[in-house]
């Protein structure tokens, strides 16, 4: 989960960072959203088939 959060945390703030570069901050409002996570194929340890 930490290595997830550290690449939502770069990807968010490249993104913020090019919105700044264009001079758009000022008039941007930015809205992050989740889902479950990743898909069921990444996370099968739920089915018992892998130790979490």
């Amino acid at each position: 989960m930490a290595a997830m959060l550290s690449a939502v945390d770069d990807g968010v703030g490249a993104i913020l960072a090019e919105v700044e570069r264009l001079g758009l901050a000022e008039d941007t409002c930015s809205f992050f959203m989740a889902d479950n996570g990743p898909s069921r194929e990444t996370r099968n340890w739920m089915d018992g088939t892998l130790e979490p």
